[in-house]
């Protein structure tokens, strides 16, 4: 998505796109890479999955304890100057904050005080969820036969890369978990302006 946003924005919409932070932009960058890049573009290439630990998270200090928050990739976007509020640049220019989750950030207990790994979402303007239909054996066989990729192969045991979860299960955990949060997120503004009209805190 992000190598075709580098060059469909810029073409068709007049912004340039590019990143706000390399350090934290370098896992995709090696992505884009083995992806667009190989020497050898008729090459089979296997994209990572995402972790739930590793590179892509920073530890906090946050007062007294520690916590361990996912790591953004982040795109510095504005106009080019064929875009019509190009002297307007500053004004309109944006950052664009994107968090990419595992999906075994959505099984119970995954999310806790010293994780949050997911309560960012509360705060997302947008979500996109990613479905790979090809770790569902039924659409497998219905392709078997008819196609020569590699992952449409029959197989009995899954991919190391591939979740031991139901894709639909983690699909409605995380709707039910955007919900949870932006609640708690609403009802945290909500008494913070009622401290605020009150001059202190509430009894």
């Amino acid at each position: 998505m992000t190598w075709k946003l580098r060059q469909i924005l810029p073409n068709y919409f007049g912004v340039s796109v590019g990143d706000a932070d390399t350090s934290a932009n370098a896992r995709l960058h090696q992505y884009e890479e083995q992806q667009f890049l190989n020497s050898d573009p008729d090459k089979l290439v296997a994209i990572a999955k995402t972790e739930t630990q590793g590179d892509l998270y920073d530890q906090v200090n946050m007062g007294d304890h520690t916590v361990t928050l996912p790591r953004p990739f982040m795109f510095h976007l504005q106009p080019t100057q064929e875009h019509r509020n190009h002297q307007r640049s500053k004004d309109v220019s944006r950052v664009v904050s994107l968090y990419d989750n595992a999906g075994e950030s959505f099984l119970p207990g995954a999310d806790s005080v010293s994780s949050p790994v997911t309560r960012h979402l509360a705060h997302s303007t947008r979500l996109f969820f990613c479905f790979d239909p090809t770790q569902d054996p039924r659409f497998r066989k219905a392709c078997r036969g008819k196609t020569h990729d590699p992952q449409m192969e029959h197989r009995a045991n899954r991919l190391d890369r591939e979740s031991n979860v139901r894709q639909d299960t983690i699909l409605l955990e995380a709707i039910q978990r955007v919900r949870r949060h932006v609640l708690v997120q609403r009802e945290l503004e909500f008494a913070n302006r009622r401290v605020v009209q009150d001059g202190g805190f509430l009894p």
